[in-house]
């Protein structure tokens, strides 16, 4: 594919970029703008946006949950969540890193697909049933959300360590406090990348999650492998409070993202 292109300043308001920037195809035919795509089974958007993303893999992790209820008469937790795991959850997290929302309510929206579900799993119906942040203790389970976020360390973690491409992970290290990533620093709000979408992007992510570990699991030199670090960083993850978003419960964080609920860790 052979483009023209003055800039590759993505964001840039400068109306005569995008109108003198072409593209074509290796027949010389010109390629259309699409307002989203498909690419290795994630939807992108021009905006930059994965709203659509999420509601696609929303709906269908949707009607597989009903298509397992339908079809299967046993409600007991361990097969339940046996079916839920193999067959809905890994579709709604594929590629997260990429595409993990921080906006609440797209935050919402792909927790009530595992909400919905645990309320179906026998003792957790009816009208006493145990209230979602309940369900997921008693279940051994995380939240969505937190899920999400325990992917991004480790895909950071494997970045540093060289096992997957690192997407540009600045490091600094002090002898006292350990390591420590760069927070990328944007100025102003320029063109379509808002504040918001890029606190989304991997890179502010990922670095801002590293950073409140405590420092043996920022040390990269005690990974011997990352099964050992998935134990060490479950470990440290069950000592902080999993609350998403629900309605009827209020939590003392601002939010259920561990940058926020790692103020109440606790001792256990």
């Amino acid at each position: 594919m052979q483009k023209s292109l003055k800039s590759c300043d993505i964001g840039s308001r400068n109306e005569e970029l995008k109108t003198n920037t072409s593209y074509t195809s290796p027949a010389g035919e010109p390629i259309q703008e699409k307002e989203n795509l498909k690419d290795l089974g994630v939807i992108m958007s021009n905006t930059l946006r994965f709203d659509d993303h999420i509601g696609t893999i929303v709906n269908k992790a949707t009607q597989m949950s009903g298509w397992i209820l339908r079809s299967f008469k046993t409600r007991t937790p361990d097969t339940m969540m046996l079916l839920f795991k193999q067959l809905v959850r890994n579709g709604l997290e594929y590629c997260c890193p990429l595409w993990s929302p921080n906006e609440e309510h797209l935050k919402k929206k792909i927790e009530k697909v595992q909400r919905s579900f645990t309320r179906r799993i026998d003792c957790f119906s009816g009208s006493d049933r145990p209230n979602y942040w309940e369900r997921l203790r008693l279940l051994h389970i995380y939240s969505m959300e937190r899920r999400r976020e325990r992917y991004i360390i480790m895909y950071t973690m494997k970045a540093l360590l060289g096992l997957v491409p690192n997407p540009g992970f600045i490091t600094r290290k002090n002898e006292r406090t350990g390591l420590h990533l760069i927070v990328p620093w944007s100025k102003g709000n320029r063109g379509i990348l808002t504040e918001k979408m890029k606190d989304r992007r991997l890179l502010v992510q990922g670095a801002k999650l590293f950073n409140i570990l405590p420092k043996d699991l920022r040390c990269t030199e005690d990974v011997t492998s990352m099964d050992a670090y998935k134990r060490r960083l479950d470990n440290f993850l069950e000592k902080i409070p999993d609350q998403p978003t629900i309605g009827g419960q209020t939590r003392a964080a601002q939010s259920n993202s561990l940058i926020d609920q790692i103020t109440y860790l606790s001792d256990i």
